[in-house]
């Protein structure tokens, strides 16, 4: 049950110094360290595909100084 709270308050934006709290921990440090856990949506959110085109920003008109 701790585990699960903890890492569904952190993912809902609970401050973790709240969530350290809560637990009854002495650091944030071990709140992160031991009972933060990266769900699955988390990671595919982050998954980048390198194959992937990037846009084409066209240039820059020039400016005459002059």
């Amino acid at each position: 049950m701790r585990h699960t709270y903890a890492t569904l308050a952190l993912r809902r934006g609970m401050p973790v110094e709240v969530v350290s709290k809560v637990l009854g921990h002495a650091r944030v440090s071990i709140t992160l360290d031991v009972y933060r856990q990266v769900l699955d949506n988390e990671r595919r959110a982050a998954v980048v595909d390198l194959f992937e085109q990037a846009p084409v920003v066209p240039p820059a008109p020039a400016v005459s100084l002059n």
